[in-house]
């Protein structure tokens, strides 16, 4: 009896190095590179949330690696399991298993950086990404006014190219090289979504405006001003003429409904019938007209407080503001920009 029971666990310890031998090998041989002389570069896109499982299986799809379990194996083994991220790979048979999972985790993509300035419109953003050959303009401007995105600032009742305005943060950005349009663009309202802070959306809602409403006051406050200190002063201007029930008279409103900047504006300008001309209509216009940048959205939930309901360019010429609490005062200060205007 004695002499069976140890044949019988001597078996059973002969099937476990074998079975533990197996799996050494197996998971050794997952490690190595599919085909070590490729050249071959291939691009594997790992979308927002994407998991071990989905990747591993597009890797092997793609003839990356020979087995998507295989590799899964591996990474579980050598706790290379989780944080993969998001973005546009290129990758190559001849790659171990480590080396893509290592590129994986640290985001190992090639890279391409550009700048968006403050203030730019979404069309405007589109134009300079498609002259840069980042994005392809009708691609981009159709992401905009037709994909879905889970922003809680976003109003989906909002339709067309306006419909993102004011929410594509102005922005120094480095994505993966070959980035479709909308994973660019989900980038920018992220990043918005970072800069926008919980306490800016607290002030917000304390103040009764929404968070589409502060961000028009913002991208009114990023076209009407040059110097950051004086961003506080002007967001008190707008909310006094909101209070007093005064229409805004904002210049820059106006331009964004001609689509361009005018140094001066003439009387037929000031005329065009829209919503978004404040000349006409009380009130703010019906969404932002630029993207503002971090200042402009301060500025908007932390007005100066003060009695102005009037400024103009100053005659100094560095860009600075004149404010004024009367319209006679306003008209003196006007007479002496256009007069440094003229006199140049």
């Amino acid at each position: 009896m004695k002499s069976k029971l140890k044949k019988f666990l001597l078996s059973v310890l002969v099937l476990m190095i074998i079975a533990v031998g197996f799996l050494f090998y197996y998971v050794h041989s997952a490690g190595k590179p599919l085909d070590n002389k490729s050249d071959k570069r291939i691009n594997i896109e790992v979308v927002q949330g994407a998991t071990v499982k989905t990747i591993s299986d597009e890797l092997e799809k793609k003839g990356v690696i020979k087995s998507s379990f295989a590799f899964r194996l591996y990474c579980k083994i050598h706790s290379l399991d989780s944080g993969f991220q998001a973005g546009n790979y290129l990758f190559s048979p001849s790659m171990s298993a480590d080396d893509i999972a290592k590129d994986l985790k640290t985001g190992n993509v090639n890279k391409t950086t550009f700048t968006i300035p403050e203030g730019y419109t979404s069309k405007q953003i589109a134009e300079k990404l498609s002259k840069e050959g980042v994005v392809d303009y009708d691609k981009f401007m159709n992401v905009i006014a037709n994909e879905k995105f889970s922003y809680s600032f976003l109003d989906d009742s909002i339709q067309g190219n306006s419909r993102l305005e004011g929410f594509l943060f102005p922005d120094t950005y480095s994505v993966p090289k070959g980035s479709n349009e909308k994973f660019i663009i989900n980038e920018m309202l992220k990043r918005f979504d970072e800069i926008y802070t919980s306490d800016m959306r607290k002030k917000a809602k304390k103040m009764g405006y929404s968070d589409r409403q502060i961000v028009t006051i913002a991208s009114i406050i990023e076209r009407e001003t040059v110097l950051d200190d004086e961003r506080a002063k002007v967001a008190s201007v707008i909310y006094n003429r909101l209070n007093k029930k005064m229409k805004l008279q904002m210049c820059s409103c106006v331009q964004f409904l001609l689509g361009k900047q005018k140094k001066f504006l003439d009387e037929n300008d000031i005329a065009i019938e829209s919503p978004y001309n404040t000349y006409i209509h009380e009130g703010l216009p019906p969404g932002p007209i630029a993207c503002p940048g971090k200042a402009s959205l301060e500025a908007a939930v932390n007005p100066a407080k003060t009695d102005y309901i009037y400024f103009v360019v100053s005659n100094k010429g560095d860009g600075s503001m004149k404010f004024s609490k009367d319209y006679d005062e306003f008209l003196k200060n006007k007479e002496d920009y256009y007069a440094s205007v003229e006199g140049k």
